[in-house]
């Protein structure tokens, strides 16, 4: 990946940083989408440890109801984590053919 500039600045101790993209190479064009959708993939990555532990907590609650005879097995959990992660993939409209190439 070439980027054509990238310039740090002081300015009244404030420091900026500038970074151009060249987005008719692929590679180039990539990358600014990935620095584009960096805080959508942060809350992304966030919300699914959230989720890590929901589910466990709910699992412990599953517990409790299998002893009264209803029966949830770790493919129930997994499809519900695949359903969970589907939301929000689209809840931060992530499109992961886009950021990934």
């Amino acid at each position: 990946m070439k980027l054509n500039s990238f310039k740090i600045r002081k300015a009244k101790e404030k420091h900026k940083a500038t970074i151009e993209f060249d987005l008719s190479d692929e590679e180039s064009n990539i990358a600014f989408k990935r620095a584009v959708k960096s805080l959508d993939m942060a809350r992304f990555i966030f919300d699914i440890t959230q989720l890590g532990f929901r589910i466990s907590k709910e699992s412990e609650s599953f517990d409790n109801l299998r002893s009264g005879g209803v029966s949830i097995t770790a493919k129930d959990m997994i499809e519900r984590f695949q359903q969970e992660i589907g939301i929000l993939i689209e809840k931060y409209n992530l499109d992961i053919d886009d950021l990934i190439n």
